[in-house]
């Protein structure tokens, strides 16, 4: 959410960051109940922003931007929360996928999950947690890191994408 926001073009139409966080949580929202309304027993958000949070190329850009990082990461969790908010209901599993920017294999993001893991696991209120892994720097994530507890799983992806060997 925060990275969609670029001034000189989004300002035009939401004069603050949140303004448009708030938008974009409604109609997440709206699209979550409807699933549920329908049926839908398994709720996924892939978050490919929260590992800008682990590389310091992507912390950097947004200082230049007048962000702080640790703001930024605060905002955008209770966000995804309130996303999630209407989709705690029995029989419903909750996911959230963050992802390293893996497209067609290219790398885009490095760092160690565990620059994040505390405020991830401690915050986010999901069923279950995955991560995507590949054998680069920083793939991996320190269990001691990772705060599970009976409701709630975490998957860590084993096969890369980056070889086939």
């Amino acid at each position: 959410m925060f990275a969609s926001y670029q001034k000189g073009v989004t300002d035009q139409f939401y004069p603050r960051r949140t303004d448009l966080t708030a938008d974009l949580v409604a109609i997440l929202q709206d699209e979550i109940k409807a699933l549920i309304k329908d049926g839908v027993p398994y709720i996924q958000m892939d978050a490919p922003s929260f590992t800008d949070f682990v590389d310091e190329r992507y912390r950097a850009r947004m200082r230049e931007s007048g962000l702080d990082p640790e703001a930024a990461l605060d905002e955008a969790l209770a966000a995804s929360n309130d996303c999630f908010g209407g989709a705690k209901n029995p029989g419903v599993t909750t996911a959230i996928h963050l992802c390293r920017g893996n497209q067609r294999s290219r790398w885009l993001k490095e760092g160690s999950y565990d620059a994040i893991a505390e405020k991830i696991f401690g915050i986010l209120d999901v069923d279950r947690f995955l991560l995507e892994y590949d054998k680069r720097e920083g793939g991996r994530v320190r269990a001691a890191a990772i705060r599970s507890s009976e409701n709630n799983e975490v998957v860590v992806g084993l096969v890369t994408t980056q070889t086939l060997t």
